[in-house]
């Protein structure tokens, strides 16, 4: 059945299967499975020169250009939307096996850009939650996140958002959080010493990185900031916030379980 916003007039969407594949944060392990014919596009040197270090960071834009380019589409390629001018990509790392990214299709450098502020970029946050109820599948709302990390959580300058399920421990604090309303303000402890910023909303429209811009601090700071999305028990999502300082890089991945045990 074709879908909208296959790179298709017609025939079948540009999907593949998914299998196990990582473009994880700063510091996580790269390693990759030799199977993987992307390997040496996306691997990453653990100690690039200047020159190399550059190179390293595009990876992630590299591999996009490839997955447009692809007929069929191969892995970690699985889906193309050129009306939606995003990609979905499997996350190559062996320890996230329940991972994806939804990833521009044109150059947009991270949650720093001024591109965020404008469609497509924009909704990535209501097209990443669509893309996740068709590769996490049988998980329940509150047991999928999307986050987007900051520029010193990130290993890539290419914007992509992690889309998996949430840490246990996560989905009992954000339960537990009756200080959470529909405005910013309530500081939950989610992960040992990282207090995120929390509320809680209704739809994923607006978008989250318009109600991040609300937070003056924020945006005039954009580069440090991270950002997630997770479900709520009962309807509606959590946008958490969190920012570089510290010992603390601004990861919101840390909140999510890559594993989905």
């Amino acid at each position: 059945m074709t879908r909208r916003g296959t790179r298709q007039a017609s025939g079948p969407p540009r999907r593949v299967a998914p299998i196990a594949a990582g473009w994880g944060a700063r510091g996580r392990g790269q390693a990759c499975s030799a199977a993987l014919v992307a390997l040496t596009l996306i691997g990453l040197s653990s100690s690039p020169g200047p020159a190399e270090a550059q190179t390293s960071r595009d990876k992630l834009w590299q591999q996009v250009q490839t997955c447009l380019r692809e007929q069929p589409l191969q892995l970690p390629c699985v889906y193309v939307s050129q009306a939606n001018k995003y990609v979905i990509l499997k996350d190559i790392n062996p320890a996230k096996p329940q991972a994806y990214l939804i990833v521009p299709a044109d150059k947009v450098t991270g949650i720093e850009d001024k591109q965020i502020w404008s469609p497509p970029v924009l909704n990535f946050w209501e097209y990443g939650w669509q893309e996740s109820k068709r590769y996490l599948k049988k998980q329940p709302p509150e047991n999928t996140g999307l986050a987007i990390n900051s520029v010193a959580g990130r290993d890539q300058d290419q914007l992509h958002i992690h889309i998996s399920c949430v840490k246990k421990s996560v989905r009992d604090a954000l339960a537990k959080a009756t200080a959470v309303t529909d405005k910013w303000g309530a500081l939950v402890e989610l992960v040992s010493g990282h207090k995120y910023n929390v509320r809680k909303v209704t739809s994923l429209s607006p978008s989250p990185f318009t109600l991040l811009g609300d937070l003056p601090a924020a945006k005039d700071h954009m580069k440090d900031q991270t950002l997630a999305v997770i479900g709520a028990k009962g309807g509606g999502f959590y946008v958490l916030n969190d920012y570089t300082h510290a010992d603390d890089k601004g990861e919101a991945e840390e909140l999510l379980d890559e594993k989905c045990q």
